[in-house]
């Protein structure tokens, strides 16, 4: 009998990669579960089974850890509404298609460690220099997304992207209001709201 391969080695890239995913992940994992409040660098690698050495070799701060932590969720919240954006045929996509995935990521339990965060920024300025130009970039991505929603002819460019703004932090608000006080039946509503504006925004006879 052969013996089987041995597997091939990774590079000191590949490894460097992957303790940083794995820092990245339990650092999330960390904040989902205990916010801001219980999160600690011990925690992190504990979970990531790295040292604490080799957390501060990626992530000099703790502000940066933050900041690569929402960047890489971000990151994973696009690939998901891409991915299934792509599996509905380009005839059958909507700008309703956009919300309801919008709606479904917004929702998604892991946001919240984002959101915190924000309100940690209010009064700590170097995680708010840093965080901007993540959050920034994620704002523009999403209307990117929105787009691949849409036909390509279909609409004014500024008010479609004000819609997609007034989308956006529509839910966002409702989902900071849920961690206090959920309300269904309130989701309900902005939900049905949303998209009577969608269609009148994208029913409106061009401006002139």
């Amino acid at each position: 009998m052969t013996p089987a391969a041995p597997a091939p080695r990774r590079t000191q890239e590949q490894r460097r990669a992957a303790t940083r995913a794995a820092l990245l992940e339990a650092a999330l994992e960390t904040l989902v579960e205990v916010g801001v409040a219980g999160f600690t660098t011990t925690e992190v690698v504990r979970r990531a089974g790295t040292s604490q050495g080799a957390l501060f070799k990626h992530f000099p701060t703790k502000a940066d850890l933050w900041t690569a932590t929402i960047e890489h969720l971000f990151a994973a919240l696009r690939d998901d509404w891409e991915r299934e954006l792509s599996a509905v045929a380009p005839a059958e996509r909507s700008a309703h298609l956009a919300v309801d995935l919008l709606w479904r990521q917004m929702h998604d339990v892991r946001i919240g460690a984002a959101f915190e965060l924000y309100t940690v920024a209010r009064t700590d300025p170097t995680l708010r220099a840093s965080l901007e130009p993540v959050v920034r970039d994620h704002v523009a991505r999403l209307h990117g997304l929105s787009r691949l929603a849409l036909p390509d002819d279909l609409g004014d460019a500024d008010a479609l992207a004000g819609l997609v703004d007034l989308v956006v932090l529509a839910i966002q608000g409702l989902v900071i209001d849920d961690m206090a006080a959920p309300d269904h039946r309130a989701g309900e509503r902005l939900l049905a709201t949303i998209h009577a504006l969608v269609d009148g925004v994208l029913d409106a006879p061009p401006p002139g």
